[in-house]
């Protein structure tokens, strides 16, 4: 007799499975895994027939920005059963010096028989700080809400002004890094090097993601990792999965794709002044197979330096004027608080990368869809998949967002954009 399909979740909670203690009250799990800009997200809904989880079990949460750890609840979770097999679940062994020090919820997505008979996958859904609980009925019940960016980590809240010269995107993303007491990963082949950078009353996540931003590079922040990627580098990975039209009814729930023209361009144009010459520097990118369109991407960054030709001369102006104009090429820029404020251009830009990005961002909007599908545990955030079947929409994709959930059967849902070879 052949096996049934299965799928399960295990939960840990500071380093403890609790797996068999919340078994029988999970409703369901439901993980999102966002490609980068925005944090992970991981759900756990439960019945409370017993008053369990706004007693005894309720989790601890942590107050944002109290750097004592102040807890909000009473007895935190303590799922000593009648045996007492399970102990207490408060008990956090000793960090190591990167882990975030909030309340930890990991979660894994356990498969048996889903492909074929005998086979067994997981999907480690990664760790992350529970921030939220709540509780509606009838039924008696509870959503808990955790996220993979450290609450309790600076990286998203404190405002910060420093500077960095003669500096590489890979080194201020190190110095972010080390600051969080986070590790980097930095997936990146362009060689991005700066005369000067400056944060000004930024939050580091905020800061780190504008400037990355500007030269195609995405950033994704885990509980104890930050991570700064390309995804045109992603696109060339092989495909971890290919779906076909006639598998509409068995591995795919339902589809939709799109094609929008409306933002894409068929070309980009960099413009800007050269903080140190005072001469206005330009570039171009032209992609491969252009959209239709006769849109053009025009890329005007402040230039370094408004204060004027006099300034760079090194003449003293506080009794006179700067000297000097602030023509950037495509619109003028004033010497306002507002621009000073403006993360820069410098001489050491690559104008052919930021022109590059500019177009990525604009046309990987063009051909996108949706997927919901049966339960895959490949499909994560810069995975890439192959489409067959679906006419002008057939291609290779990657995915930017992946949702799963586990209850009463096992579905994931998939957002992805059509790769685009440059």
């Amino acid at each position: 007799m052949a096996e049934s399909r299965r799928a399960w979740v295990k939960v840990e909670y500071n380093e403890r499975d609790i797996t068999e203690a919340v078994s029988s009250s999970v409703i369901s799990l439901s993980y999102t895994d966002n490609s980068s800009d925005e944090a992970d997200e991981l759900q756990l809904h439960c019945h409370d027939r017993e008053n369990k989880w706004i007693g005894p079990w309720y989790p601890k949460l942590r107050v944002e920005g109290d750097d004592g750890g102040r807890e909000l609840s009473g007895e935190g979770w303590s799922f000593a059963d009648s045996t007492g097999a399970f102990g207490d679940i408060n008990y956090v062994p000793a960090p190591p010096s990167n882990a975030i020090p909030g309340t930890i919820l990991k979660a894994k997505i356990c498969v048996e028989n889903w492909n074929s008979e005998g086979d067994y996958f997981e999907l480690d859904c990664g760790a992350f700080e529970i921030d939220g609980v709540d509780f509606s009925g009838p039924p008696d019940a509870v959503s808990i809400k955790s996220i993979s960016t450290p609450l309790s980590s600076s990286m998203r809240r404190v405002e910060k002004s420093r500077a960095w010269e003669d500096t590489t995107l890979r080194q201020i993303a190190q110095d972010v890094s080390d600051g969080a007491g986070m590790e980097l990963m930095y997936e990146v082949e362009s060689d991005i090097q700066f005369d000067r950078v400056d944060q000004l009353q930024q939050s580091d996540m905020a800061f780190l993601q504008e400037l990355a931003r500007r030269y195609g590079v995405s950033v994704k922040v885990t509980s104890d990792m930050v991570v700064l990627f390309e995804e045109s580098v992603y696109e060339r990975r092989a495909v971890v999965d290919t779906f076909d039209k006639q598998e509409v009814g068995i591995r795919i729930n339902d589809f939709s794709f799109s094609q929008d023209t409306t933002d894409s361009v068929c070309k980009a144009e960099c413009s800007y002044k050269d903080p140190k010459s005072g001469e206005l520097a330009r570039a171009e990118f032209v992609p491969d197979n252009p959209p239709a369109t006769r849109q053009v991407a025009l890329v005007n960054y402040r230039p370094g330096d408004l204060r004027g030709d006099n300034f760079r001369e090194g003449i003293d102006t506080a009794e006179g004027e700067s000297g000097g104009t602030f023509e950037t090429g495509f619109s003028p820029f004033n010497e306002t608080a507002g621009d000073f404020d403006d993360i820069r251009a410098d001489a050491t830009d690559n104008m052919i990368i930021q022109a590059r990005a500019a177009c990525r961002e604009k046309n990987k909007k063009e051909w996108t869809c949706t997927l919901k599908l049966v339960g895959n545990v490949n499909m994560v955030s810069g995975a890439t998949i192959q489409i067959n079947g679906f006419g002008v929409y057939s291609g290779k994709y990657l995915i930017t967002k992946a949702r799963h959930k586990v209850g009463n059967w096992y579905t994931t849902d998939i957002t992805a954009h059509r790769v685009l070879g440059y």
